[in-house]
């Protein structure tokens, strides 16, 4: 199976290069009456979060079988493990939202996302490790990696097909056009920060407008529009007079900002559960280190996950903790 390995691994650069010759432009597009495209970008982001998790899985396999690397055919396949990962972090950063217009510049990331499934799907049935622990360790990792495979071509498939937009008035800012790691890490008020070192002071036209779904004069709009479709559907007698009452300023409201609630609550549970990864995977590498990586450690450890990935979520559990942190407290604002 090593030159199918090295088949996928002579392709990729093939698809990433034709992937790379097509020139990104700007993720909204102004049109010919003023107004600014924006295209929905969750597809784009579910794709980038598969292919985070991938380089992350790839990254533990990698060290699993460097350790484990006695014979020259497990050498070669560090060699080309590592290869694989350099080509996702390559694809982290060339296949973004800025993407998403571009219809034919996405099939050919598709068949990269392809290869990346078909290298991965190749190592879940030909792993080059002999001892019997590593080898539970390395086909659970492997199982996991291609299942992030199979979403991240998923992900890109739907995000090729399904690129709805909504035209606005006003430019959207960089909060609403960045790509995910940007958006999670708030690189994209770098531009404006960097701006403000350089100038003694910033004028207002430095500082970057306001989407629609951060305008006054939109949100009231929406609302009121919320408001009075409310009020022609409801049977009551007081909202066949008009009258607006508190259940309906209610309803309404929630109607208008349930989006929001919704991804807050969201990064509101991914910051209590990442609480628990770093006690959790330092208990198994104790117990690793109390059985001397014997087969038993993995039985009475609670996560039941090989030494490399509880390391890496020993180090990862605060880092996704201060990003949901970050993201709730924003989303509240």
């Amino acid at each position: 199976m090593i030159n199918a390995r090295l088949l996928v691994l002579v392709m990729l650069p093939v698809f990433l290069g034709l992937a790379s010759l097509f020139q990104g432009q700007e993720h909204s597009n102004v049109l010919e009456n003023g107004m600014f495209r924006l295209y929905y970008r969750l597809p784009t982001f579910c794709q980038q979060l598969a292919l985070i998790s991938g380089i992350v899985l790839s990254g533990c396999s990698f060290v699993l079988l460097l350790f484990s690397a006695s014979n020259p055919f497990n050498q070669i396949v560090v060699y080309y493990n590592f290869l694989i990962i350099m080509s996702k972090i390559v694809a982290l950063r060339l296949d973004g939202v800025a993407n998403i217009p571009h219809l034919k510049k996405k099939v050919c990331w598709n068949v990269v996302y392809f290869l990346f499934f078909l290298y991965h799907l190749i190592d879940y049935f030909d792993p080059p490790l002999e001892s019997e622990l590593n080898l539970q360790s390395k086909n659970k990792l492997n199982l996991l990696t291609v299942i992030a495979s199979v979403m991240l071509l998923l992900c890109s498939v739907v995000s090729s097909l399904y690129r709805p937009y909504k035209d606005q008035v006003f430019r959207p800012p960089a909060e609403y056009t960045c790509d995910l790691i940007e958006y999670v890490s708030f690189a994209y008020v770098n531009e404006m920060i960097e701006l403000g070192r350089k100038l003694k002071s910033l004028k207002l036209d430095h500082v970057p407008g306001l989407s629609d779904g951060d305008s006054s004069k939109v949100l009231s709009g929406q609302f009121n529009t919320i408001l009075q479709s409310i009020i022609s559907s409801d049977e009551k007698p007081s909202s066949r007079n008009n009258l607006v009452t508190l259940n309906l300023l209610a309803k309404s409201l929630f109607l208008l900002v349930w989006k929001e609630w919704l991804l807050q609550a969201l990064f509101q549970l991914i910051g209590s559960l990442s609480m628990f990864l770093s006690p959790l995977a330092l208990e198994t590498i104790l117990i690793y280190v109390k059985y001397q990586g014997s087969e038993q450690c993995i039985k009475e450890s609670l996560l039941q996950l090989p030494i490399t990935t509880a390391v890496a979520l020993l180090f990862l559990g605060p880092f996704i903790k201060s990003i949901a942190d970050g993201g709730n407290y924003v989303r509240g604002r």
